[in-house]
């Protein structure tokens, strides 16, 4: 999966339902998502549904009053299924205009398969696309969307805003919440859920440094209740290696005079229960201890430097290997690394896979975009 910005601009397509097929009869009721609607039981049971094209695309919920069918797909009719057997034509809303412009092609997908990402025309949006690159699920949200990650549980954990992290359901519920009130150290960039149920956040902050203000990283952990139970500093494990950079758009605001040093844009979950961070202007991806009931936890296993600014653990081998400013580290299944490269500004990004062996990265596959992507990007 390769997410990156691009230079077409669509415009906005606003879907209604197929009308060739049979007119929509019964009684459940729209809600204030286009995608969902909430249908009343007469038994209790399980209620089936799936697009009226489409049916072997099944879908199932369980409830005693009420169930809410989710996950509709906007441009067709919904059958559905209730628990005494009978059928009924259900018509789904229209997409908001900011979501209905989406374009997305997808090769190769499961049928479970979560493709998700924040709303391209309005950045309080998130929105789940199918198999076929359509728009699933969506949720516009009070607060502009800085991270996104999907849970082991295959819900959603979403950073709102600089201080509040929601967890969010395919029926469109909020599940699980945490609440960080230290406005001076904002969240931000990205979330991360383990499977044990500890859910971790990027936060910065301004350090001085030879009478110097460097914004670095740190990380939040919170655990399964959502109490905030320890904080991960880089500084603690950052080699002495501070120079004066020009990087400093992202954090202008809220720290005018800081320099935007290690700008962490991603925090990932590895296979072997570690976790990844990636270091933007660091040109660098660290894996460190990811267990928090360890008394290791946040020792660097290594690092992993593209351009020598941090010393490197392994040396990056094979043809042009070498990546610039790169955003979404992440250890595949394969136990590949996979990441966006944004490569250096006039240069085309692409999408880049290491093989890892105890002292190299080696260059694998590299998945080339026709244009440059400075500011965003995903390789999964």
């Amino acid at each position: 999966l390769l997410l990156a910005c691009n230079d077409d601009r669509p415009e906005p397509v606003t879907t209604t339902p197929d009308t060739g097929t049979e007119a929509p009869t019964g009684r459940c009721v729209p809600t204030d998502n286009a995608l969902r609607l909430d249908c009343p039981l007469d038994t209790p049971g399980t209620v089936r549904w799936w697009p009226a094209d489409d049916p072997d695309d099944v879908r199932s919920a369980e409830g005693n009053t009420t169930v809410r069918i989710h996950n509709l797909r906007a441009d067709v009719l919904t059958v559905v299924e209730f628990p005494d057997g009978t059928e009924e034509v259900q018509s789904p809303g229209t997409l908001p205009d900011t979501i209905g412009g989406i374009r997305s092609t997808i090769t190769d997908a499961g049928l479970s398969t979560w493709v998700v990402v924040s709303g391209t025309c309005n950045p309080r949006e998130i929105v789940v696309l199918d198999t076929e690159g359509r728009p699933r699920w969506y949720q516009t949200l009070d607060r502009k969307v800085l991270g996104i990650d999907v849970t082991p549980t295959q819900t959603l954990l979403v950073l709102e805003g600089s201080t509040d992290i929601r967890e969010w359901s395919r029926q469109g519920e909020v599940i699980w919440a945490a609440d960080y009130d230290d406005q001076d150290r904002p969240l931000h960039h990205d979330v991360a859920r383990d499977v044990r149920g500890f859910t971790y956040a990027l936060q910065a902050d301004v350090y001085p440094i030879d009478g110097i203000p460097y914004v670095l990283d740190s990380l939040v952990v919170f655990d399964p209740s959502g109490a905030n139970v320890d904080t991960w500093r880089l500084i603690d494990h950052l080699p002495d290696i501070y120079e004066p950079t020009n990087n400093n758009g992202y954090w202008t605001i809220r720290f005018p005079n800081g320099i935007d040093f290690s700008h962490a844009n991603s925090v990932e979950i590895t296979p072997d229960g570690d976790l990844l961070l990636s270091l933007r202007w660091l040109d660098t991806v660290l894996k460190m201890d990811g267990d928090p009931l360890s008394a290791g936890f946040g020792t660097p296993r290594w690092w992993l430097s593209s351009t020598g600014q941090v010393p490197s653990d392994l040396e990056l081998a094979g043809d042009e290997a070498i990546f610039d400013g790169q955003h979404h580290p992440s250890i595949a299944l394969d136990g590949r690394l996979l990441l966006f490269d944004n490569a250096a500004r006039g240069t085309n990004s692409r999408g880049v896979a290491y093989v890892l062996s105890e002292t190299a990265a080696t260059i694998d596959q590299i998945w080339p975009l026709p244009h440059d992507c400075t500011v965003q990007g995903s390789t999964n």
